[in-house]
């Protein structure tokens, strides 16, 4: 009735909820890709499509691509020489 009546309506920001939501690892995602693409191969019937598993495929070799170009390698000194 008020948007009929031209008036303005606030609504709340989604930005506080955005806080308490917990921030996910790219290698917690790959595992999420994984199991996604599993239970689609899984679930889907035969005539329906397969563009939902192929764009989850994409999406893993992309985040594997981002996880080993920032991927830290560890100093050999650190293996041995551990105190």
């Amino acid at each position: 009735m008020a948007v009929k009546a031209g008036e303005i309506i606030e609504v709340d920001s989604d930005s506080d909820s955005d806080s308490d939501e917990e921030d996910l690892s790219v290698r917690e995602v790959i595992q999420l890709c994984e199991c996604l693409e599993k239970a689609c191969i899984k679930h889907s019937r035969a005539s329906s499509s397969l563009d939902l598993p192929q764009q989850l495929q994409e999406f893993h070799a992309s985040l594997r691509h981002t996880d080993i170009l920032t991927a830290k390698q560890s100093c050999i000194d650190a293996y041995f020489f551990n105190n």
